[in-house]
């Protein structure tokens, strides 16, 4: 067999360590660099000659070029400076020949073709003649200039004259025109709004193709150039609003485009009154394309454009008869199936861009509607949106909002879809007090929820999120567990109760193993329990999970008999709290519904630096009172007294702001005063003299508190009353309460997660605090326990059950707060009372009065036998509120 080294006639021997093999191909690959060079050294060779004949060329053209004189004859001057500005432009004389041509053509400049307008001007550019090319391009006829963009490249980069780049236009390019706006302008020119009008219509055609940061800077630019929105064309705002997709912001860490101060001063005309009504003399695209994008483009100013709206009724009724009557708007309502039970649904409406962008819009309209109008109004369809159509609106609402949560379809939906959330609970508080929406509104059949699967999710998450870990959840928990957060009432209220009770025992055991630590133990003064259990325990803070070990002690000392399994602890909450709501208590006060909120005397007194160091004190309580009711939460113990609604808004939503419509659960009468004032003519308003202030008696001393800064200096008018309206309903509901507001719930929030609190809305969570108002007299006697010598069938029980059934609710309420110490049954009925309803034999002696132990939920009832003397006793003993062991 041949071999390929060369060597075919002699036998290869190697005798030591050679390498043919690698040496064969060092000498193969120093052959083909070889190769290359030699071609890299031709290819060099070729260009040279190609330069040296270009240059060459050069050469004798400008020699011949340079030997020529320039022509008398004009027809042949612009050809002569075509050339000699290509091939000469160094030419000592040319610029003074080029000169002397366009000033003896300027006065006829019309008579020149399109073609040697533009070889004149590219002549100017070569030689920098820039103040010729101005006077040669102010001269020419206009239409010359309104040719395809390119058609007199380079001309803006060589200008700075304002009347020369509006002239020129896009006939430099679209980008060179964009970029000459934006850096250059002269207001101060007299001629200048008329100028700058022009040249931005010239720039409509091409709006769609610029970028989000581009519009938004010309349209600021523009603003600033013609001085006012007075001034603008309507046509080039809407053709740059139109095609812009995000949002400004100030803030570098929220989502949106950060602008330059002076861009968001002069945007902000967009969002006056004056410019509302231009743009409601626009075409109807161009009113609903803008408003949309308006409503995104600021949301710091959102409110100014929002309020302008609602004052022009017809307006907003415009804009929702524009979306309730859109194709997709009637394909949606009329599907027999909800838009969120197909993604398929869903996809076939998905591009449609200009209902979505109406839909963000109205939106953020009716939720800024929903915050400054009054229940009254809405009622009585005096406002611009009616109840029905509200509920027809929510209906849509609702269906959009599921989609986006259950479906999770594909794109940027996530503005829109925490729009609707926002609204959609706005819905559900007002549908809370006015009940509008139809019963089964808030029923999801779709999603059943089972509670102790979502339940493992829900702690699942809650594990995840503590240990930053990546674990995903399916789609279908994903999507129950966001509607839990965000729109729970859309699940059975009970569910909720049930989820929030396997919450609190779980927590409540973990808590048992967690800590490691023994009770927590206090001596407790019959007569001092709220001071000494603030001693024990305020700052126990989380650790107030762990089980108590209460001791009561006498005024004197003495420690009373019995060991702390519950009922002494429970004795201590409900004492506690009986204590801090007394009337005498610095730490509450009542509403003219006796419904107790937080003092707003401790705000005046800490505003007027008054009494300091006992406000800051009475913080602390508050602190304090939020833990205690937070204990009672997490112990299942029921707290018979009635809070405030809008404060129990407060523990469901971490002290989110109240609205007007709150203002008649504290004062009734302000309210209505406040809702009479929005009737009021100009002469009736001056008449009341009132000014942005509001007084309040601060120990015997009548003092103004400014509802705004300056308030004492401004007069209240027709134009300022609905804001003079929201800043007293504002101060009085959340101003004035806030800090102690935080004081409290941050006591509550170290007992009780906060995200389980806002499983509930305030009604509700009335409920699991007092427990259910109806009491079930049957299950009541399913659920007691008979004991201490005492059996079923014994007459004096029968003749009890007998009487019980036989009182009035407020009766059958009454001897259940004797005996528990609440006048409810727990929100779960009589079986979840811990421990159970007891009556126990307490001797044969009739003189005796029935007496109770509340904490133990036991009766102790002599055994009268006779029926009617069973009545009077209980109802002595109920009516006269005797306490505890009273005989």
């Amino acid at each position: 067999m041949l071999n390929f080294t060369g060597s075919t006639k002699k036998r290869v021997i190697n005798l030591g360590n050679r390498t043919t093999g690698a040496n064969q191909q060092r000498f193969l690959e120093q052959q083909r660099l070889q190769r290359l060079e030699r071609e890299r050294l031709r290819r060099e060779d070729d260009a040279a000659r190609v330069i040296q004949r270009y240059v060459r060329r050069y050469l004798d053209l400008h020699h011949h070029i340079a030997a020529l004189s320039p022509p008398a004859s004009s027809e042949l001057a612009i050809a002569y400076i075509r050339l000699a500005s290509r091939w000469c432009p160094d030419s000592p004389n040319l610029p003074a020949y080029i000169t002397q041509v366009i000033e003896s053509i300027n006065t006829n400049a019309h008579q020149l073709s399109p073609s040697d307008l533009r070889s004149l001007v590219v002549a100017c550019q070569r030689v920098n003649l820039t103040k010729a090319m101005d006077t040669l391009v102010l001269n020419a006829p206009d239409n010359y200039f309104k040719a395809p963009p390119g058609t007199f490249a380079g001309v803006l980069s060589s200008t700075t004259s304002l009347p020369v780049a509006l002239k020129v236009n896009i006939g430099d390019s679209v980008d060179a025109f964009v970029h000459w706006l934006m850096n250059h302008s002269d207001p101060k020119q007299s001629a200048y709004p008329q100028l700058i009008n022009q040249a931005y219509l010239n720039l409509v055609p091409y709006t769609r193709d610029l970028p989000n940061e581009t519009l938004v800077h010309l349209l600021a630019v523009y603003i600033g150039a013609v001085g006012s929105v007075a001034l603008s064309d309507v046509s080039v705002v809407t053709s740059l609003l139109s095609p812009i997709t995000t949002s400004i912001s100030d803030d570098e860490d929220e989502p949106g485009m950060v602008v330059e101060p002076w861009i968001e001063r002069n945007l902000v005309q967009l969002y006056s009154s004056q410019f509302l009504d231009k743009l409601l003399q626009s075409e109807r695209h161009k009113l609903l394309s803008s408003l949309a994008v308006l409503i995104q483009l600021s949301p710091q100013h959102r409110s100014k454009l929002c309020t302008a709206i609602c004052v022009k009724r017809e307006v907003f009724g415009y804009l929702y008869n524009e979306l309730s009557g859109h194709e997709v708007y009637q394909k949606i309502v009329n599907s027999p199936t909800p838009l969120y039970s197909s993604l398929s649904q869903f996809a076939s409406i998905a591009n449609e861009s200009d209902f979505w962008k109406l839909v963000y819009m109205f939106i953020e309209l009716l939720s800024f509607f929903l915050v400054v109008t009054n229940d009254i109004s809405l009622q009585k369809d005096q406002g611009l949106f009616s109840l029905v159509q509200l509920a027809e609106f929510a209906d849509l609402l609702k269906n959009l909002t599921l989609t986006f949560i259950i479906k999770r379809p594909e794109g940027s939906w996530d503005r829109i879809k925490y729009a609707s959330i926002n609204l959609l609970n706005q819905i559900h508080s007002i549908n809370q007090r006015l009940r509008f929406l139809p019963a089964d509104f808030n029923t999801l059949k779709e999603i059943p929820m089972n509670v102790d699967i979502l339940y493992k999710v829900y702690k699942a998450r809650a594990d995840r999120e503590d240990a930053d870990s990546t674990v995903t959840l399916s789609n279908v928990y994903a999507a129950q567990l966001e509607i839990l957060e965000h729109l729970p009432y859309f699940f059975p209220f009970m569910d909720r109760v049930h989820l929030f009770r396997l919450l609190v025992s779980v927590d409540h055991s973990e808590n048992w193993f967690t800590f490691h630590q023994s009770k927590l133990e206090a001596q407790i003064r019959r007569g001092h329990i709220f001071e000494d259990g603030y001693e024990a325990f305020a700052s126990a803070g989380p650790e107030f999970k762990n089980q108590l070990a209460i001791n009561f002690t006498s005024d004197v000392g003495g420690r009373e008999a019995g060991i702390d399994g519950g009922g002494l602890t429970k004795e201590f909450l409900t004492s506690t709290i009986a204590e801090a709501f007394r009337s005498d208590s610095h730490l509450l006060a009542e509403t003219g519904n006796r419904q107790y909120y937080p003092s707003p005397e401790i705000y005046y007194k800490l505003t007027l630096d008054v009494d300091t160091p006992d406000q800051h004190s009475y913080l602390r309580q508050l602190q304090y009172l939020g833990l205690i009711i937070g204990k009672c939460l997490l112990e299942g113990v029921l707290v018979d007294v009635p809070f405030a609604p809008f404060f129990l808004k407060k523990w469901c939503k971490n002290n989110e702001a109240s609205s007007i419509n709150d203002l008649a659960e504290l004062d009734e009468s302000l309210y209505l005063n406040l809702l009479k004032l929005e009737k009021l003519s100009s002469d009736e308003i001056d008449e009341l003299g009132l000014t942005f202030t509001i007084d309040e008696n601060i120990n015997g001393t009548v003092i103004p508190f400014n509802l705004i800064p300056g308030g004492d200096q401004v007069a209240v008018t027709t134009e300022n009353r609905l804001t003079y309206i929201h800043q007293l309903a504002n101060f009085r509901l959340n101003r004035s309460l806030r800090a102690q507001t935080n004081s409290f719930i941050q006591g509550l929030y170290k007992v009780i997660d906060s995200s389980w609190l806002a499983l509930f809305d305030a009604e509700e969570l009335k409920l699991l605090i007092s427990g259910e108002d109806k009491i079930n007299i049957e299950e009541w006697i399913k659920s007691s326990a008979i004991g201490g010598g005492y059996h079923d069938e014994d007459v004096t029980i029968k003749n009890f059950w007998e009487v019980v059934r036989e009182f009035d609710v407020e009766d059958q309420k009454k001897l259940l707060k004797y005996v528990t110490s609440v006048g409810r049954p727990p929100l779960t009925g009589f079986s979840s009372l811990e421990p159970p309803f007891t009556i126990n034999f307490a001797g044969k002696d009739l003189n005796r009065l029935p007496t109770a132990s509340t904490c133990v939920n036991l009766l102790k009832l002599p055994d009268y036998k006779d029926k009617k003397l069973l009545r009077e006793k209980l109802l002595y003993v109920i009516n006269s509120e005797a306490g505890f062991d009273l005989s």
